[in-house]
């Protein structure tokens, strides 16, 4: 049976309706069920229909009416009940503005740190600071020239002392002598390290500056003017021994003099720097280039074909030996350098002041005949350098005779002060 045929319980009806009076009826209505809602509970609404009633019955009806209205509206605005579901997405939906933000603020301050770090690093010229800046420590300038300068540093991370040489590139022949150095080096570093050659570490180039990290030595034999014979005698035998393994590598220094040997106190070794100049021998010799000429042989000047370059090296060492004894610097031509190349003589040293074998040797390398003059090897098998073992042990014993006999006589007159 229809209750009510043609009435719309939340209508807001146009022209006012004529209702018969009837007794007060219930009505029980089952509301929608939602399948995604699972855990809703199924209770009737209960509506109480009345009619035949007073005006102030009427208007309080109205309100109840009104008020269901206006919850339908909000039930329909909202759709589905709330769930735990529902309020986690729209807590995501609400905080998804402020993550979004967040994570811009997050970028922000990724970008204000790497911008602080490239200013840091940059400095205030705006150009990068280089490797040489950032890790090492200019302690000392040990030398400079053509080539540039030569640094004694320290590691800022380690505390090792170094030695590094700045070059500034130019577009000329420095530019194929710092390739050649760092190349030789590299390659003498590969084949094996060498006491008597000054130790390679590596290179680097920052913009137009070229960096050559090496051992550091503490002095130049060119600092000094006062050598003693067992110092001249320990200088020729150390660069000899680095001579030889240059040449059994197939390389002529060709640069050879003071200011490249250098002593370190560390090893308490003598040790032949910069390899500029450096050539392998089987090169073509036109194109060897020259060294300092106080101290270059005569035939490097002609270049002949049959030119020993390993033998220049030799003429070179003994050169600067023979400065270092007379004490002297040498000239770089004239009259008196032709009269240096056309052989020394053992009167030109200074008398009672070395022996006898070490000028004849110093004579031997310095002889104008290139075949003539001593190799190497030779040298370090001459009798001055060269002591047998026989007769080493002879001396050690005879030494060991004196010092005892030294401390028997301190004994003695120690005894006689005590009585």
């Amino acid at each position: 049976m229809d209750l009510f045929p043609s009435r719309n319980l939340f209508s807001n009806p146009s022209s006012p309706q004529t209702f018969e009076p009837n007794p007060c009826k219930k009505l029980f209505v089952n509301p929608p069920f939602t399948p995604e809602f699972g855990n809703q509970i199924k209770q009737p609404i209960k509506l109480q229909v009345t009619d035949g009633i007073g005006i102030n019955q009427k208007n309080q009806l109205a309100m109840k009416i009104q008020q269901q209205k206006s919850i339908a509206f909000q039930y329909n605005q909202m759709g589905s009940p709330s769930t735990p579901k529902r309020r986690e997405k729209k807590l995501e939906q609400s905080t998804g503005e402020k993550s979004k933000q967040n994570q811009l603020n997050r970028m922000n301050n990724k970008k204000k740190v790497i911008r602080n770090l490239n200013k840091q690093f940059e400095g205030e010229t705006g150009v990068p600071k280089s490797r040489y800046h950032e890790e090492y420590i200019q302690v000392d300038v040990l030398g400079s020239g053509y080539f540039g300068q030569v640094y004694k540093c320290k590691n800022r991370f380690t505390n090792q002392i170094c030695a590094i040489k700045c070059t500034k590139i130019k577009q000329n022949k420095l530019n194929i002598d710092l390739a050649n150095e760092s190349q030789a080096l590299a390659y003498l570093n590969a084949k094996g390290a060498c006491k008597n050659l000054v130790r390679y570490f590596t290179s680097w180039q920052e913009g137009n500056m070229l960096y050559l990290l090496m051992e550091y030595c503490d002095y130049s034999v060119s600092s000094r003017q006062d050598y003693e014979e067992f110092e001249i005698k320990k200088i020729l035998k150390d660069i000899t021994n680095g001579l030889i393994f240059l040449h059994e590598q197939q390389i002529s220094h060709l640069d050879i003099k003071p200011e490249n040997i250098l002593y370190s106190r560390k090893d308490g070794q003598y040790k032949l720097a910069d390899l500029g100049l450096s050539k392998k021998i089987q090169q073509r010799q036109e194109d060897v280039s020259v060294g300092d000429f106080r101290y270059i042989a005569k035939e490097l000047l002609n270049q002949t074909d049959k030119l020993d370059l390993c033998k220049t090296d030799i003429f070179s060492l003994g050169a600067t030996l023979y400065q270092l004894m007379t004490r002297k610097q040498l000239p770089s031509n004239g009259e008196e350098w032709r009269r240096i190349r056309e052989g020394i003589q053992i009167t030109d040293f200074p008398e009672n002041m070395y022996s006898l074998r070490l000028r004849k040797l110093i004579c031997r390398m310095m002889d104008p005949d290139p075949f003539s003059r001593v190799s190497a090897k030779e040298i370090l098998e001459d009798e001055y350098i060269y002591v047998k073992k026989e007769n080493y042990i002879k001396w050690e014993k005879i030494r060991g005779l004196m010092l005892r006999r030294q401390l028997d006589e301190c004994l003695i007159k120690q005894r006689q002060h005590s009585i």
